[in-house]
């Protein structure tokens, strides 16, 4: 599953036990790029943070498989998937 909300997209795929692959919007990187933060976890904290306020929701833990930047990473992950499919068939 890929999506750009944690709440709508990334918790329920994952209690499908689907892979899940997380892209902020872009004003979450850039609200913590002003804020000279941008590693992941910090991106994680924010953006749940940040959903959380908006949506009224109760803080749940949210971990996503995968955080990418541009749609165009997702090109990286789907063949490094695959390398690691074909190395396994005999």
């Amino acid at each position: 599953m890929i999506g750009d909300s944690l709440h709508a997209d990334i918790l329920g795929a994952k209690q499908l036990n689907m892979v899940t692959v997380w892209k902020p919007r872009l004003h979450l990187r850039a609200e913590l790029q002003a804020l000279q933060t941008v590693d992941n976890d910090a991106l994680l904290a924010y953006g749940l943070e940040y959903e959380n306020k908006r949506y009224q929701l109760v803080r749940k833990v949210i971990k996503p498989d995968v955080i990418i930047e541009h749609v165009g990473d997702l090109l990286d992950i789907v063949q490094g998937a695959g390398n690691q499919i074909g190395t396994n068939i005999p």
